[in-house]
C-alpha cells in the first residue's frame, strides 16, 4: 500500500545547461500535461539542482504546484514553460546589423534616400533573425 497526500505535487524538469540560467528559484512556471490537453497549470520553481548530469547536459529543476482536486497524478508526462521576464522583442535580419567600433548598429529610413544610424543591444538570435534588446541614443545620420 502506497499513501500519498496529493494536495500539492513536484514537477520535475530537465533544463539543458546552456538554459539554466534563466530559472530562478522562487519564479513561476507553466506546466501543460499530455492527461488535460489545452490546460494550462502554475508552479513555482522550488528546488534546481547543484550537478549537471554528465549524460544528458541538463540540470533538474523541481517546481512544487497546488493540485486542488487532484488530477495530477505520479508519473505524467508533459512539457514546463518558462514565462519570467518573457517579453515580445522586435527583431531584424542578423545581416541588418553593422559591426563598428564596437557598437552594433543598424540603419533607419529617415526619409526617401535618407538614412540614419541607430545604436542598439542585441538579444538571442534564433535562425537568421535577431531579437534587438535595447535601442541606445542614435549615432550619426546619413
Amino acid at each position: 500500500m502506497t499513501i500519498a497526500d496529493l494536495g500539492s505535487v513536484w514537477i520535475s524538469a530537465d533544463v539543458p545547461e546552456s538554459l539554466i540560467r534563466m530559472i530562478t528559484l522562487g519564479e513561476f512556471i507553466e506546466v501543460q500535461l499530455s492527461a488535460y490537453p489545452g490546460e494550462t497549470f502554475r508552479g513555482r520553481v522550488a528546488r534546481i539542482a547543484d550537478m549537471v548530469d554528465p549524460q544528458t547536459r541538463t540540470i533538474k529543476v523541481q517546481a512544487e504546484i497546488a493540485n486542488p482536486g487532484g488530477r495530477m497524478r505520479p508519473e505524467m508526462f508533459g512539457q514546463i514553460r518558462h514565462t519570467h521576464g518573457m517579453a515580445s522583442l522586435p527583431a531584424v535580419p542578423y545581416a541588418a546589423i553593422v559591426q563598428r567600433d564596437g557598437r552594433n548598429l543598424v540603419l533607419i529610413e529617415a526619409g526617401p534616400g535618407r538614412f540614419r544610424e541607430q545604436a542598439i543591444s542585441i538579444g538571442a538570435r534564433q535562425g537568421d533573425m535577431v531579437a534587438i534588446y535595447r535601442v541606445s541614443t542614435r549615432v550619426s545620420g546619413w
